[in-house]
């Protein structure tokens, strides 16, 4: 019986290798470790004075990365369906992986039973510093809580990647074999 057509699979080839190719640049660069911080801009108010204005939170950069790795990975079984094993796709599977097992680690630092409120602290243009609060106790565990769903989700997908990878791999050529395309 054949798989069921990924979404992805309607859609230019071309336009899609380019897609992940370039999200997985981002990906690399953005580390979910502890140089993360939260965003802060500065809004201006009716009276011509600023105050600060958060921008984006560290949990949201990181269900952001999350997200992005769940749409990659269905990408990417979509190209490795079609293309087989390349170097691209090697390299984008040990991307999603690396940012996967990040992710992970980052929250097995960080148990929910010692998350609190997040403040920062900014300095105004006359030097005057204002603490404020980011991100509230409850946010952080709801952030964490919808990772880690996500996560549940996502690994079943970059594992049969992994499986599917170690087992062209292993059998001495970067073809999918014609019994992997069918279920």
């Amino acid at each position: 019986m054949p798989r069921k057509p990924s979404i992805y699979s309607k859609v230019n080839f071309t336009t899609l290798k380019n897609e992940i190719f370039s999200i997985m640049k981002y990906l690399s660069a953005e580390k979910v470790d502890d140089s993360l911080k939260d965003d802060v801009d500065w809004k201006f108010n009716k009276k011509g004075g600023v105050s600060p204005q958060i921008v984006s939170t560290i949990e949201k950069k990181i269900e952001t990365q999350l997200s992005t790795v769940d749409t990659c990975s269905k990408i990417l079984k979509t190209i490795f369906e079609k293309e087989g094993l390349s170097e691209n796709v090697l390299l984008a599977i040990e991307t999603l992986t690396e940012k996967l097992e990040q992710i992970e680690s980052y929250y097995a630092e960080r148990p929910i039973s010692e998350m609190e409120k997040r403040y920062v602290t900014e300095v105004f243009s006359k030097g005057n510093p204002v603490t404020f609060m980011v991100s509230s106790k409850e946010d952080r565990i709801a952030s964490r809580t919808r990772v880690l769903e996500k996560i549940f989700k996502v690994k079943p997908v970059i594992t049969e990647l992994e499986n599917l990878k170690e087992e062209v791999i292993l059998k001495g050529g970067y073809e999918v074999p014609e019994s992997m395309m069918y279920d």
